[in-house]
C-alpha cells in the first residue's frame, strides 16, 4: 500500500507520531478494517477512535476504536466519534506520568461498489467540525484516498470503481492545532 502523509501534517502536528511506525501500522489496520467492510460490495462503514500518547514510555496507540453505522453503497457514509477517553490519570500533577489523548482519527470508505459518480477526499466540513466541537477539541485526521478525479470530475475527488487497493493519505483536521493543556 502507498502512503503519503502531507508536509502540514508532519510539520506541525504529527512529527512524533509518524516517528513510531507501531502507530502508522495501528491506522494501517484500521484502514484495512474500514476496506475488508467495504468489500462485501453491498454496504461499507468508516472506523473512528483517538490517539493516545503515554508520557512514560513516549509511545503513541489507539483507543476506542469504533465501527461506524453501515450505510448501502448508494449513501454517503459518515461516522459519528466515539466518546473520548478521559487521560490517565484524569487530572495529573505536572510531575506524574500519564496517557494523554492527544487526537482523534476516522477512515472514510472506498469507492468501489457505490453506484453514485464521485465523492471528494480528505477531510469533510464535519471533520472539521468534530475537532472544534467542545467534547472533542482536539486535531484529528481522516485516512482516505489520494484525489484521482477521473470521467470529468472535480478536483479533490475519486470515481465510483475506485480500485479498493489505490494509494491513501492521512489529512490533518485542524483546527485547534493542539488539545487544551490539562
Amino acid at each position: 500500500m502507498n502512503k503519503f502523509f502531507t508536509t502540514f501534517a508532519i510539520l506541525t502536528i504529527a512529527t512524533p507520531l509518524f516517528a513510531q511506525t507501531s502507530l502508522i501500522d495501528l491506522f494501517d489496520n484500521v484502514w484495512e478494517m474500514t476496506k475488508a467492510d467495504a468489500a462485501n460490495g453491498v454496504q461499507r462503514r468508516e472506523y473512528a477512535g483517538y490517539v493516545t500518547l503515554d508520557t512514560s514510555t513516549g509511545e503513541y496507540g489507539l483507543v476506542n476504536v469504533t465501527p461506524g453505522p453501515w450505510v448501502p453503497n448508494n449513501t454517503n457514509a459518515s461516522m459519528r466519534l466515539p466518546v473520548r477517553p478521559k487521560d490517565i490519570p484524569e487530572n495529573p500533577s505536572p510531575v506524574d506520568t500519564a496517557i494523554y489523548v492527544v487526537a482523534w482519527f476516522h477512515t472514510h470508505t472506498p469507492t468501489t461498489f457505490v453506484t453514485f459518480p464521485y465523492r471528494e477526499v480528505g477531510p469533510s466540513q464535519g471533520d472539521f467540525n468534530a475537532s472544534i466541537h467542545p467534547y472533542i477539541n482536539m486535531p484529528g485526521f481522516a485516512y482516505d484516498y489520494v484525489p484521482a478525479p477521473a470521467n470529468g470530475h472535480p478536483s479533490g475527488t475519486i470515481p465510483a470503481g475506485h480500485p479498493i487497493n489505490s494509494s491513501v493519505m492521512l489529512y490533518p483536521v485542524t483546527p485547534p492545532e493542539r488539545r487544551p493543556t490539562p
